[in-house]
């Protein structure tokens, strides 16, 4: 029986002072007077993680049996504060007080999110020959509304020492061989700093001109789809591992991963009239791969050996399902406020965006250059 716990704590504090100066511009031949100011910050967070274990292994004759059951939390939380002033009375006191009252502005922020686990496993090997092993997992998260918050993903493998077996002894340049098989699930719930992902979110701060004065109100940060949950990965592998003439080791898998109800933000028009665009389960995506390693190791000597290992491997990535959405941008390039990439039911994800080059404008071919948005996976 195993208790852990532990503790992650960061704090940081932040000032920054900018005195006043002048500054020329040149083309315009004027002589600027730039204002001090000076800004304060702190940040905080603590993230609390405790998991408790029972394992227990139980051997009879060529029968091994080991069982395990445990129970995880993670709680996160974080705050932070900042306060700013500008035209401070001299150059050298930076300090908040000194600035002026009419130029004050202050903010904060909090945010919080948990998540719990439950978990179990058993692994079965039959003279070392014969090897199962079954878990699963049941977790909540607090990102997801009631309903949704909790999820369950199970796995099972199996794997044969053909190398164990009788039939095997009169192969004796084959020292290990075995064939190995799983399924599992895997399930995700990150949404980047997203912690209230299936709430509406009310952000205050902003002024609105009522009259002749500017009232302090608030506006519609999010508007939260309800039904988020968790994203889900499908794996199943095959592979075969080698041992040969007792210095050669190969080895290969193939793999299907399929990823359905992927977290993705939903791209909304300005006239939504939300700042930021809702988290959803938007798509599926199918890898399909293999991978191949060799090694090859001697002992040359008592106290010296080597050894030299190749890996080798391949996939392929596709989108299969978007819905309802037909493509999905994402990725803001700064430099031309577009997006970078895209999503496309057939395509690789995360495929390029842009133009395709259709040629050189001269005075010669002008106006008969075609230019198109495509993809560049």
């Amino acid at each position: 029986l195993k208790f852990e716990y532990a503790i992650q704590q960061t704090r940081q504090k932040s000032k920054k002072f900018t005195p006043a100066y002048k500054s020329y511009e040149f083309w315009q031949d004027r002589i600027d007077n730039n204002p001090s100011s000076i800004s304060q910050g702190e940040y905080s967070s603590q993230r609390q993680t405790t998991n408790i274990t029972l394992n227990y292994n139980l051997d009879i004759d060529k029968h091994n049996l080991t069982f395990l059951v445990g129970n995880a939390n993670e709680l996160y939380e974080e705050s932070s504060f900042t306060a700013g002033r500008s035209n401070l009375i001299n150059n050298f006191q930076p300090e908040l007080a000194l600035g002026d009252v009419g130029t004050m502005v202050n903010n904060s922020s909090a945010g919080a999110f948990g998540l719990v686990s439950f978990f179990g496993r058993v692994h079965y090997g039959y003279n070392d020959r014969y090897l199962f092993e079954a878990s699963i997992r049941h977790d909540g998260s607090s990102r997801f509304a009631d309903g949704n918050q909790w999820g369950t993903f199970p796995s099972v493998s199996a794997a044969w020492r053909i190398s164990q077996e009788s039939f095997m002894d009169n192969a004796s340049w084959i020292q290990n061989l075995k064939l190995r098989g799983s399924v599992g699930t895997l399930g995700n719930q990150n949404v980047g700093n997203n912690y209230y992902a299936a709430s509406d979110i009310l952000s205050f701060g902003a002024n609105y001109p009522i009259g002749s004065n500017l009232e302090p109100g608030g506006f519609l940060q999010q508007i939260a789809d309800k039904t988020v949950t968790w994203e889900t990965t499908v794996q199943k592998n095959i592979g075969v591992d080698a041992t040969l003439l007792e210095m050669f080791n190969l080895s290969f898998d193939y793999y299907q991963r399929t990823t359905e109800d992927i977290l993705l933000e939903v791209n909304l028009p300005l006239t939504a009239g939300v700042q930021d665009n809702p988290v959803s389960n938007l798509g599926t995506v199918t890898n399909k791969g293999w991978d191949i390693s060799a090694g090859f190791f001697k002992d040359v000597a008592e106290d010296f050996s080597f050894s030299v290992d190749l890996n080798l491997s391949s996939y392929k990535n596709k989108v299969t399902d978007l819905g309802e959405t037909e493509t999905y941008f994402f990725g803001k390039d700064s430099r031309t406020d577009g997006n970078q990439y895209v999503w496309q039911e057939g395509s690789a994800s995360n495929s390029y965006y842009g133009f395709l080059v259709g040629g050189i404008v001269n005075a010669d071919n002008i106006g008969t250059i075609p230019s198109q948005m495509a993809l560049m996976p």
